[in-house]
């Protein structure tokens, strides 16, 4: 029997509870719309389109992989609770299903929820069911979650907003640093392809072993500095937040550039 790698493993309960807290306001719905489907049990009273409550809720999960399917089977289903007049689960589904949909953008699955619901009270004003605060009720229902969604869709799409505008000035930030460091390295090692041809030239020639001692200590400084710089750098390049690094960087051009990152970004066109 084949088994699944050990990463696999230790990764499914954080994929379960991000999946849970993905879909955990769909859950609650689900659950109440199927507590309300089976609440006449309790006074044995349940019927047919109680039992179609139980199995219609279980379309507010179809949403955000199926918005269509689960919009036509919540419509059906919300409209025949109206006109049976005994089906509050396959309703109160339908409340939801236009919360949902209105918060997800899903504005003409929401419509044909409505104008459902809008079909089911007519056949059942025809058919003599008293639809005064029936109507008004529903009204308000509506109301209450297109009131609630409106906003809250408004509020996740300046969340959004904000996070790609961080998210693309971190990689700006990034890039700018990356460019830093190749300049950076450039500079170093010219510098250090300078000093030892300096002290080469002086090699043969034993009364300037004060200038070779100097370019190889030069050689020996610029290539600890650069470690440095290259390090700080990448630690740097690897972090995902604004937090600061313990060590401040070792040069003062480093310090510089590091510092006025922010606004050079600002001042980009």
């Amino acid at each position: 029997m084949p088994t699944l790698p050990r990463p696999v493993l230790d990764a499914a309960p954080s994929r379960l509870r991000a999946a849970w807290h993905a879909h955990r306001e769909l859950s609650v719905f689900t659950a109440f719309s199927l507590a309300f489907s089976a609440l006449p049990v309790l006074f044995q009273r349940f019927t047919f389109t109680d039992a179609v409550g139980l199995v219609v809720s279980w379309a507010l999960l179809l949403i955000p992989r199926r918005p269509w399917t689960a919009t036509i089977i919540l419509a059906l289903g919300a409209a025949h609770g109206l006109v049976d007049a005994q089906g509050p689960g396959l309703v109160m589904a339908g409340w939801f299903a236009v919360y949902v949909l209105v918060r997800r953008g899903g504005y003409r699955q929401a419509i044909v929820i409505v104008m459902a619901m809008v079909a089911g009270n007519l056949l059942a004003w025809q058919a003599g069911t008293k639809m005064n605060d029936l109507f008004i009720s529903q009204v308000l229902w509506i109301a209450v979650c297109m009131g609630i969604a409106a906003p809250l869709r408004l509020a996740d799409a300046n969340v959004s907003r904000a996070q790609a505008a961080h998210a693309q000035a971190l990689r700006e930030q990034r890039a700018l640093i990356a460019r830093e460091l190749h300049d950076t390295l450039a500079r170093a090692n010219t510098q250090i392809v300078l000093r030892a041809q300096q002290a080469q030239a002086h090699l043969h020639n034993p009364n300037h072993t004060d200038q070779i001692n100097t370019a190889l200590d030069d050689i020996i400084t610029t290539g600890h500095q650069s470690v440095l710089d290259l390090r700080t750098m990448l630690r740097l390049l690897r972090q995902d937040t604004n937090t600061p690094l313990d060590p401040a960087p070792p040069t003062p051009d480093l310090t510089t550039t590091l510092t006025l990152t922010p606004t050079n970004e600002k001042g980009k066109p």
